[in-house]
């Protein structure tokens, strides 16, 4: 075989090596596109402020096809207790503590909107998160089965801040003149 034919045969062996490799890549599906985002209302209390935290967690299909049994779970701060859903409750809820859970198939480029309210606890309580912690955080995940694995997405946070008004004593002095 002369150089020229080596040369030939080689880039011939390259290239279909290459395109062995793009097929493969081309054929191998990607994971499903799942998003999750989490709001909280209000986001900044007064550290006496005793009602109650309202919670809205969208979940977002960005996929072409139904994503069938995503797990959904929020865990609340452990001083927080779970009041009521303001929309409509989700099918397969589960509230153990201080963790809500949800199972549903997501149907092609679907958007749910969960929407519930979480209560703080009484004054002490409060002066003893602020002092602590100040800031109460949440956090909801998702997970869903896809071929041999399961995929986990990004989890969402959802951050209320406390603030206190420090009121200072006014000093007044006469100077003589």
């Amino acid at each position: 075989m002369k150089t020229s034919q080596k040369t030939v045969a080689i880039v011939a062996i390259a290239v279909a090596v290459c395109l062995l490799i793009v097929a493969s890549v081309v054929a191998a599906p990607a994971a499903p596109d799942v998003t999750i985002s989490k709001s909280v209302s209000p986001r900044t209390i007064n550290a006496d402020y005793t009602g109650v935290l309202t919670y809205t967690i969208t979940l977002t299909n960005h996929y072409t096809d139904t994503i069938e049994d995503v797990q959904m779970w929020d865990v609340l701060h452990p001083m927080l207790s779970f009041g009521a859903w303001i929309t409509d409750e989700p099918a397969n809820f589960v509230e153990a503590g201080n963790i809500i859970s949800w199972t549903t198939d997501l149907e092609e480029e679907a958007v749910l909107t969960f929407t519930f309210t979480a209560q703080l606890p009484g004054p002490q309580t409060m002066q003893t998160i602020m002092m602590q912690d100040g800031e109460i955080v949440n956090t909801a995940y998702f997970s869903f089965p896809y071929e041999d694995t399961i995929v986990i997405g990004t989890p969402a946070t959802a951050t209320t801040r406390f603030y206190r008004y420090i009121f200072l004593p006014l000093v007044m002095r006469s100077f003589a003149q």
